[in-house]
Order: C-alpha cells, then structure tokens, then sequence
C-alpha cells in the first residue's frame, strides 16, 4: 500500500533497450542457471510506465544502471 502523495520505486532490466538483450546473454554464459528464468515478465520502460500509471500512479522519472537496468520512480496520486 501506498498513501496519497507517497512514492513507489522499482528496478528492473529494460528489455526494450538494447544493452539489456547484451548481457543477459552474457550473464547466462558466464553463470549457467544462475539466471534461471528470474523475470517471468520482461518489461520496457513505456509499458512498466503504462502499466503503474493504470494503479492510480504518476511517472516521475527513470534513471539507468550500465544502460539495461532501469530505476523508476512514481507518485501515487
């Protein structure tokens, strides 16, 4: 739950960028089965927005992680 006003952050690969489709091949070379299927749901940034946006939340802005791990920050409103 978040209140009126309150801010919501999240983290995840942004599988709409190119790095991301980069080093998760790499990371699974490198770590077999350490990957192991994590992100069930594989996010852009334009659809994580639209999709928080729908849950009563405003977009306040994003910020990357080596070009692939996307941080965004929301407002509930």
């Amino acid at each position: 739950m978040v209140k009126k006003g309150g801010r919501l952050i999240i983290g995840t690969p942004d599988y709409g960028g190119l790095a991301w489709r980069i080093i998760e091949p790499i990371y699974c070379f490198f770590q077999p089965g350490g990957y192991a299927d994590e992100h069930i749901t594989q996010y852009t940034r334009e659809g994580l927005i639209r999709l928080i946006e729908s849950h009563g939340f405003a977009f306040q802005y994003v910020r990357y992680i080596c070009g692939a791990e996307m941080i965004l920050l929301f407002t509930k409103l």
